[in-house]
């Protein structure tokens, strides 16, 4: 049982690393300068008072370690330094590392384009990627252009070391970097100011970073919408759990009643419906003038400047705002775990024991609840504990339709204006709870079903 143990904890920590490198790539590879990010945010929300522009581009820059390698091992060039990547300005890196890629001459192409700057020539749109020869016809342009006799000198020495030192550029480089952007995110650094840093105190101490459209901390801003999405998502499965059962069972009770077979007809009906169709069914009949009018269709205001004790009351205050969007999501997992429980239980009678105990005597009822619904009761919550994480990912939908304040609003914000440490964190969270569910799921297996651990220990 224990070796049982271990290798679910070394495959929890094994796909927990993997999705910390997967956020961390992502985050890295999306487009966008987060610096003029985080100016842009300054300048809007008027924070930041400093007159130079460049000093606080230089001082976020160096907060949020851009000038760091990205993980423990990178690979680069002979033709390209490791210095280059601690150039705070993006466009003067580019050019300085495509010229040192293309001339394997990295003085003279730093000078070069160190002195194009100044001269306020440097070609904006030059990339690695780029074409050698658009290049180079770029670079001749804007030398050419000048005035600058040293500047043409150096370009001449430049096409000349580019025949020479050519091959520089193929030549591979591994290099370990002990302080870098990933080691940083994960376990913070305690030099970095904490209103810029991306982690000031790591990831693995809850520190998700610093929110570039908000001006807050990603943690305290992701604080009560998941806690809203993960009560709708809990309240869901402690309601539809037994209901689901019951029914499951009434429909096996009654399997050859025709009000049963026009029910699954209509369950199945309902549940090819997507989520938010149905949450605005239920907004047309239960909240519009023209019908019911029943319940509220606005959006309830939560406290969520105060403790969650506060945040919990404000919620009791307003619960008919929470009926609409709660049934919407208990809709298709109740109708889905039902059919699911029914599909079983057919299955489950069928076999040889139930044939013996009817020999003995026993009435339907006492077969399906004596024990019927305790063989199936493993693959049950199994099932369940699968649906979690599409429940979070259902909240979502319904805090944006129902403008709640949950992650699904959150996430929607922060796409739209491209708050990438949000993004990361909103995926880290939803991530790391599906990775929880399946040692939760063998655990409890291991509690309800004796079997499962005498096989193990075997």
């Amino acid at each position: 049982m224990k070796k049982r143990w271990i290798q679910q904890l070394g495959r929890t920590l094994g796909a927990f690393c993997v999705l910390l490198i997967f956020v961390f790539t992502i985050s890295r590879l999306l487009p966008g300068d987060p610096v003029e990010r985080i100016l842009f945010s300054q300048s809007k929300g008027g924070q930041g008072r400093l007159t130079d522009l460049t000093l606080r581009r230089e001082k976020i820059y160096k907060e949020l370690g851009l000038h760091l390698p990205d993980f423990y091992l990178s690979i680069g060039s002979l033709a390209i330094p490791d210095s280059f990547s601690r150039i705070q300005d993006v466009k003067l890196r580019e050019a300085v590392v495509y010229t040192s890629y293309w001339s394997g001459d990295p003085a003279r192409s730093f000078f070069l384009c160190t002195r194009l700057k100044q001269l306020s020539r440097l070609p904006l749109n030059i990339t690695v990627a780029s074409e050698d020869g658009n290049c180079k016809e770029i670079f001749s342009d804007a030398v050419l252009r000048s005035d600058d006799s040293a500047l043409k000198k150096f370009w001449a020495e430049l096409l000349i070391s580019s025949e020479e030192n050519g091959w520089r550029k193929w030549v591979p480089v591994f290099t370990v970097n002990s302080d870098n952007k990933f080691h940083r995110w994960i376990f913070g650094h305690p030099d970095t100011d904490t209103r810029y840093a991306l982690s000031s105190d790591g990831v693995l101490l809850g520190d998700l970073g610093f929110s570039w459209s908000r001006g807050r901390q990603v943690s305290s801003l992701l604080k009560f919408p998941f806690l809203l999405s993960m009560l709708l998502a809990i309240g869901t499965i402690i309601v539809c759990a037994p209901l689901s059962l019951l029914s499951g069972a009434f429909l096996t009770l009654k399997k050859n009643s025709r009000w049963v077979r026009v029910g699954h007809v209509l369950s199945v009906l309902v549940y090819s419906m997507p989520m938010f169709w149905v949450a605005v069914l239920l907004l047309y009949f239960l909240a519009s003038p023209l019908f019911l009018n029943l319940l509220p269709s606005s959006a309830p205001v939560l406290t969520t400047d105060g403790s969650v004790a506060d945040w919990l009351l404000s919620i009791l205050y307003q619960w008919r705002n929470f009926v609409i969007p709660f049934v919407a999501m208990a809709c298709t997992t109740y109708i889905y775990h039902s059919q699911f429980v029914y599909e079983m239980l057919l299955e489950e009678t069928a076999k040889p024991y139930v044939v013996t105990l009817r020999a003995k005597g026993l009435s339907e009822s006492q077969i399906l609840f004596s024990r019927a619904l305790k063989n199936i009761t493993v693959p049950y919550i199994i099932s369940l504990l699968n649906l979690f994480p599409a429940l979070i990912s259902g909240s979502i939908i319904m805090d944006y339709l129902f403008t709640l304040n949950g992650m699904g609003t959150i996430i929607i914000q922060a796409c739209d204006v491209r708050d990438f440490p949000v993004i990361a964190g909103v995926l880290l969270i939803v991530g790391g709870f599906t990775i929880l569910i399946y040692p939760l799921t063998d655990v409890l297996d291991a509690l309800i079903d004796p079997r499962l651990k005498n096989t193990a220990e075997k």
